[in-house]
């Protein structure tokens, strides 16, 4: 009789440790958008191109428009519903005789002639550096991102908080130093990320709110490689609202 209530009792704990363990979602493989993924792209790319499109100037030349229609998707960044195998980028350089080209790089020419003549090459070669960095510009649209470094190269230098309308949390940092010039470097975050999580740690973190695999693009970086006059009255003008309007809900 006692065995018998023994193999009783027991009888529903074999039961449940034999029951199957749920399947672990797995993560899709990387290949061709769907249908819904391509129109949740296009969207966002037609806002990108649109917002991007605003800064093609006669003054400036567009040296490289970057993003292949035929793009992968794939799943690099943790927790994203989905991400690209490339981004969206571009770089601008200026054109020479153009009235921005003789505000912004001119006078800078005519010291670095002066330099060279009495063979100050030291201060030439930074002044080099300075004219390299203000005749062209690079832009990037990075989507879906889990975390963005917004750490400045040269720490002595923080983040300057910005406030451009219709961005979840923006600033101006310094990309690098090259020869003791340092390059401005914008970044734009759309999205529902966490401004004070931003602002504090300086590695803004998202969390995703869509499964992985699913046709969902949640954020957007704007990163600006650069900084001018012109730069920085896109930045302030842009209506930014056309990226957060494609994002997904």
């Amino acid at each position: 009789m006692g065995n018998a209530i023994i193999r009783i009792l027991l009888l529903p704990v074999l039961l449940f440790s034999c029951a199957p363990e749920a399947p672990a979602q797995q993560t899709p493989a990387p290949g061709p958008p769907n249908a819904a993924q391509q129109q949740a792209l296009d969207k966002v790319m037609f806002a990108v191109k649109t917002i991007f499109n605003k800064l093609n100037s006669s003054d400036w030349i567009l040296r490289r428009d970057y993003y292949d229609p035929k793009a992968i998707v794939n799943y690099w960044q943790a927790g994203a519903p989905m991400n690209l195998n490339n981004n969206f980028e571009r770089v601008y350089e200026i054109k020479a005789g153009t009235p921005s080209y003789e505000k912004l790089i001119r006078p800078l020419v005519d010291k670095d002639q002066e330099f060279y003549k009495t063979q100050q090459y030291d201060s030439a070669r930074i002044l080099d550096a300075k004219i390299k960095a203000l005749s062209h510009f690079e832009l990037y649209a990075n989507l879906n991102m889990a975390t963005v470094n917004l750490q400045p190269t040269n720490r002595r230098q923080p983040n300057v908080p910005l406030s451009v309308k219709g961005c979840t949390y923006s600033c101006l940092s310094n990309h690098g130093n090259v020869d003791r010039v340092v390059v401005g470097s914008y970044h734009l975050l759309f999205g529902a990320w966490d401004p004070a999580q931003c602002a504090k740690e300086q590695t803004a973190r998202y969390q995703f709110r869509h499964p992985v695999g699913t046709p969902y693009i949640e954020n957007i970086d704007i990163e600006i490689i650069g900084d001018n006059d012109f730069i920085r009255n896109w930045v302030d003008t842009a209506d930014w609202s056309l990226i957060t309007q494609a994002l997904s809900n």
